[in-house]
């Protein structure tokens, strides 16, 4: 079985036609909705894509990685394209074995569920 990036969205603009401010200094947050191969439903997943330029400007004191795509620009369509790649890299013998594994790099709406 494998996964399958079904859409990519975000909750404050279209990404399909939005574009950052400065393409070398940016951050956004993305909905991914992944399936597996052969089915019709998806889990949520949250993504944070950002440049470095972002995280040095971003006050904070402690930040981890998971969650968090870190690129060099805005270049939305080979972001999704290495998204997909990632999403679609992952397979497991049960949906439940696919979120997992997609969890460790991607924040998963129901990481906490499973046992």
């Amino acid at each position: 079985m494998k996964a399958i990036l079904r859409s990519i969205s975000s909750d404050t603009f279209n990404i399909r036609t939005w574009s950052p401010e400065d393409a070398e200094c940016f951050a956004l947050d993305l909905l991914l909705k992944i399936g597996a191969e052969g089915s019709d439903g998806v889990d949520n997943f949250d993504l944070k894509v950002c440049s470095p330029s972002w995280l040095a400007q971003t006050p904070w004191s402690f930040r981890w990685g998971r969650g968090l795509l870190i690129v060099a620009e805005y270049d939305f369509t080979a972001i999704e394209k290495e998204i997909s790649a990632h999403v679609a890299a992952c397979q497991g013998d049960t949906w439940i074995e696919i979120a997992v594994k997609l969890s460790r790099t991607l924040m998963w709406e129901f990481e906490d569920y499973v046992q």
